[in-house]
């Protein structure tokens, strides 16, 4: 990522990040640079036009890959009958 943010004039590793994995988890494009305008487009117009180009260019090197929408994880079942603290023992063994 440090060889893409290079590859823009002002522009930070954090942000060719920022575009990698909004991609990966399905934030459109533009979803993800009017964000990045709300938070530095009241700094100087050089360092919006940076960070804006430094996400899509990491947004656009990211790999497609489907990553699946798994579920929550819910409420941890309890062993019948063993206590939180009993098996928390018996995994310690």
């Amino acid at each position: 990522m440090s060889k893409l943010a290079k590859g823009v004039k002002g522009g930070r590793i954090a942000m060719v990040g920022l575009g990698v994995l909004a991609r990966l988890i399905g934030l459109p494009e533009t979803a993800i640079v009017a964000a990045v305008a709300a938070s530095i487009g009241r700094k100087k117009p050089e360092a919006l036009a940076a960070s804006e180009a430094a996400v899509l260019l990491g947004a656009n090197a990211a790999p497609d890959v489907a990553v699946p929408k798994l579920p929550l994880p819910g409420k941890p079942k309890e062993a019948a009958g063993r206590s939180p603290a009993t098996r928390r023992q018996a995994s310690a063994r």
